[in-house]
């Protein structure tokens, strides 16, 4: 199997798994159904108590199965085909209006693939307002415009892999993949203070 329909199986998996957490928790989710919604950033629709629709995109780390992160990446810019693209933090083409981050990602016991229904044993998921975060990052100067500018001199050479921010966070290259992604890279504490923290255990 490609490391791609891997990646769409193992998403697959997981959105199986949150929807009976969300139905739990938050209410009943529609789930988007066609690629145009998901390019502009909504995985799916909830909507609350009186009426309000919201835009959901699911930022999972499902390429650290197993493990318990203390950070997130969020992404400011990428190469494809050899042009560069904005990523997703500042895309405004992107309607989300929250942002579901989704750490600690673990599987029952005696797994280390996640292949099938029944193996994941819990996850923890963040809810942070997509304007809030942007606000919140803007007070320590981390500003669409600056982080572009900083990506640019990283691409340029004139600053290393990673630059370290004096809020704590942090901005990666990552020549190593193909997309060669810059990511600031924020606290997991971040995004708890500013959005709602969830412990999804078991499954149904």
């Amino acid at each position: 199997m490609s490391n791609f329909k891997s990646d769409l199986k193992k998403e697959a998996l997981l959105a199986a798994f949150l929807d009976k957490h969300y139905e739990k928790t938050i209410g009943s989710v529609r789930r988007s159904e066609t690629l145009d919604e998901q390019h502009v950033g909504i995985d799916f629709f909830y909507y609350s108590d009186n009426g309000i629709e919201y835009r959901c995109d699911e930022k999972a780390q499902l390429s650290y199965l197993n493990q318990e992160l203390p950070t997130f990446a969020l992404e400011i810019d990428y190469l494809k085909e050899g042009s560069l693209r904005k990523g997703w933090l500042f895309d405004s083409k992107k309607i989300t209006d929250v942002y579901i981050f989704i750490f600690s990602i673990m599987l029952r016991r005696g797994s280390d693939w996640l292949m099938k229904d029944g193996q994941i044993e819990s996850c923890e998921a963040v809810f942070v307002n997509r304007i809030r975060l942007i606000n919140e990052l803007s007070k320590f100067g981390l500003t669409d415009a600056f982080c572009t500018e900083k990506s640019e001199e990283m691409r340029r050479g004139t600053e290393s892999l990673k630059y370290y921010h004096y809020s704590g966070s942090n901005f990666q290259l990552s020549s190593q993949l193909a997309e060669q992604p810059v990511n600031l890279i924020v606290r997991k504490d971040f995004l708890v203070s500013i959005g709602k923290r969830y412990l999804f255990e078991g499954s149904f």
